[in-house]
Order: C-alpha cells, then sequence, then structure tokens
C-alpha cells in the first residue's frame, strides 16, 4: 500500500500544495505576531514620552510656603503654620488639579 503512494503523482503534487499552505499560514502568523509586538513598543514609547514630558513640567512648577508676616498671628495659634502655598507654573501647559503632597524643608527634612 505504502508502494503505491510512492508512485503516485497526484498524491507528491498534493504533499507539495499541503506544504505551500502551511508554510503560507506560517507566514502570516509571523507577520502578525511582529505587528503586534511593534504596537506593544509604540504605545510604550508613548507611555513613555508622555511621563518625560509631565516630568518636564513638574521641574517648572515651584511651591513655596509662606509664613505669617505678623508675628501676633502666630502666638494667637499656639504654632508656626503656614499661610499660603504659592504654586508658580514657569511652563507653557497648564495645570488643572495642583495637589501639594510635602515639601522639603531647608534642613533637609520632609514637611508633609
Amino acid at each position: 500500500m505504502s508502494a503505491a503512494w510512492l508512485d503516485d503523482k497526484d498524491a507528491w503534487g498534493g504533499l507539495g500544495q499541503r506544504a505551500g499552505a502551511f508554510g503560507a499560514a506560517l507566514a502570516v502568523t509571523v507577520a502578525l505576531r511582529i505587528s503586534q509586538r511593534e504596537a506593544e513598543h509604540e504605545v510604550e514609547q508613548r507611555h513613555i514620552e508622555k511621563a518625560d514630558r509631565e516630568l518636564e513640567q513638574a521641574r517648572l512648577v515651584v511651591a513655596v510656603i509662606e509664613y505669617p508676616n505678623i508675628p501676633e498671628k502666630i502666638e494667637m495659634r499656639g504654632y508656626e503654620l503656614p499661610d499660603t502655598v504659592r504654586i508658580t507654573n514657569f511652563s507653557a501647559t497648564h495645570i488643572f488639579h495642583p495637589r501639594v503632597e510635602g515639601f522639603l524643608h531647608q534642613n533637609g527634612r520632609t514637611v508633609t
């Protein structure tokens, strides 16, 4: 039975067609995987660029604690609290939701 298959020209022709179909399917699969990886890399690159832009803008924003000028105000409260926090934006981009999380004190300690 196997000897008859070896002599069948149509079977050999069909084998070539099957191998060609498998190769085409493999090529499509590889091309799709490559394009998916490139798309993921592009998305990751956009996230990195966005984070860099946000960091650059954050460097241009300065927050300063302004303490009261009148010593009586401090004595009335019994402790020293800042009156205001002034945030100055030196960048061209708007800041919509400023948030102060902490300050680095002149002495080197962090004030939350």
